[in-house]
């Protein structure tokens, strides 16, 4: 999984998803605001948590998707942008 496509500026990520052959149940929403999506969405700080944990393969590659390494760093600058003071 990484933060892109269908999100508009990588406010979502799906992850967790399961399932058999095609059939593909339970995925979890992490938002950016860690708003909605029920009690799975750890917010901006799940999304680092599970980017880090993340290992780019072929199919990442073959689709062009960015590279968790490159995403991490923005990330926390949101997550550290929104933390009280």
């Amino acid at each position: 999984t990484h933060c892109r496509g269908g999100s508009p500026r990588h406010k979502i990520l799906i992850c967790d998803i399961q399932g058999v052959g095609d059939y593909y149940t339970d995925p979890q929403i992490l938002s950016s605001d860690g708003a909605g999506f029920g009690l799975g969405n750890a917010g901006v700080e799940g999304v680092i948590k599970f980017m880090k944990t993340h290992q780019c393969n072929e199919i990442c590659k073959h689709i062009g998707l960015t590279p968790s390494a490159q995403t991490i760093p923005h990330l926390q600058q949101l997550a550290a942008s929104r933390r009280p003071p």
